[in-house]
């Protein structure tokens, strides 16, 4: 195989250079990086053979474990009831409440 190989940034999906040479600004971690960060996961899982742009992606720590949770908590959150009162319940109510 006498072709080269064209190197494709991880940030910005431009050619010709990788993530660490990037001047376009990072991308944002919002629900679509955690779903590709999910999905690189679960490939490397499955044992399919990663490029090193990939594997730095997934080693890439740059999100609190705090704001992570907090995220995930957000998007995944599902809130179902059968009582329409529980959402107009005040908890204003409950903290002036005389005992």
């Amino acid at each position: 195989s006498g072709q080269e190989k064209v190197v494709k940034c991880y940030s910005c999906q431009g050619k010709g250079h990788m993530a660490r040479q990037c001047s376009q600004p990072k991308r944002p971690r919002n629900a679509a990086w955690y779903k590709e960060k999910a999905m690189l996961a679960e490939a490397q899982e499955a044992e399919q053979i990663l490029d090193k742009e990939k594997l730095a992606f997934l080693a890439d720590l740059g999100v609190l474990d705090g704001q992570a949770i907090h995220t995930i908590i957000l998007n995944n959150a599902a809130f179902q009831t059968e009582d329409p009162d529980t959402y107009d319940s005040d908890c204003d109510d409950l903290s002036n409440a005389q005992v």
